[in-house]
């Protein structure tokens, strides 16, 4: 047993991202991944022991606002599309989020979530930088994070 553990625990690890558990409505973390320090900044201990760390570090979606309205679950619910926030680390560092969230358990009273979060901020800054370098037609959507670039009908 101690060696399916000790594998498990290196497979999760070892992912390029954070794994966790959480239950709704409250959205208190019941597992972080130990790589959670590396990405964010913040140890799996700190995730854990703040019951307000997502609604006080990780919630903040592209637009500023709250994420937790992108979090509206129902009864048939299973998957839910990529959530993108970001957190400020302890040393002011501004980085960029993707959770992958799925609906492992759901009761009348809890929803267990699992969620693999990965560090963006590289492909946000890209975003950025590309937006800059090739300003795009006046016609077309403004360039800022998270909005597109160019429309499909766009022919500019």
């Amino acid at each position: 047993m101690a060696a399916s553990e000790r594998r498990y625990h290196e497979l999760v690890d070892g992912i390029d991202g954070i794994v966790w558990e959480a239950e709704l409505p409250d959205f208190r973390l019941t597992f972080v991944s130990a790589n959670a320090a590396a990405i964010s900044g913040y140890s799996a201990d700190e995730w854990l022991s703040d019951p307000h760390f997502w609604h006080d570090k990780l919630s903040s979606n592209v637009d500023g606002q709250r994420a937790e309205a992108i979090l509206a679950l129902n009864s048939h619910t299973t998957v839910l599309r990529p959530v993108e926030h970001h957190v400020f680390a302890p040393d002011g560092r501004e980085i960029w989020l993707r959770s992958n969230i799925v609906v492992a358990a759901a009761t009348k009273d809890l929803i267990q979530l699992r969620g693999v979060t990965v560090d963006i901020t590289q492909q946000k800054k890209s975003e950025k930088c590309f937006c800059f370098r090739w300003p795009i037609s006046t016609s077309s959507p403004s360039c800022q994070i998270g909005r597109p670039l160019w429309t499909a009908s766009s022919t500019d």
